[in-house]
């Protein structure tokens, strides 16, 4: 008898678990489909060269909603310079854009651009273009981009 309680005991705890840890890995894998970031690279690249960029991305395509809460700036350290303009433009017109914020290491533009942007399916260009970055006048500008 005593031995059929502790196989009951460890029954129920083994069942509670199996609960809990569905309930946590489930909850990770709605957020990630509610927000849709997996739809864009997490990590976007532009080629700085003469001390200047410019991105023409035209015909990206949601197919979800898109909340784009962060776009942090990795530069190299005292590397500074300025994006002149940044524009996102969905399939009902523009959504997100802003002009001519200083930029260093670091720095959020959607923070800086009073963000955050909020993408809807259907094709969206993004265009951004830069100036003045130095004193390396060729170089990779990288951003970080997160919900």
């Amino acid at each position: 008898m005593n031995s059929l309680k502790k196989i009951l005991q460890l029954s129920k705890f083994l069942a509670v678990a199996l609960v809990f840890s569905l309930f946590l890995f489930s909850q990770n894998a709605i957020a990630k489909n509610i927000t849709g970031m997996s739809a864009i690279e997490e990590m976007f690249e532009a080629d700085i060269q003469g001390g200047n960029f410019t991105v023409d991305a035209k015909d990206l395509d949601f197919k979800n909603n898109l909340r784009v809460g962060s776009a942090v700036l990795s530069l190299p350290p005292d590397e500074t310079g300025t994006i002149e303009e940044i524009a996102i433009t969905g399939p009902s017109g523009k959504i997100f854009g802003c002009v001519n914020i200083k930029v260093q290491n670091g720095t959020d533009l959607i923070k800086s651009c009073g963000g955050p942007a909020y993408l809807v399916p259907g094709k969206t260009k993004y265009y951004a273009k830069g100036s003045n970055f130095q004193p390396q006048t060729d170089l990779k500008l990288r951003v970080k981009l997160s919900e």
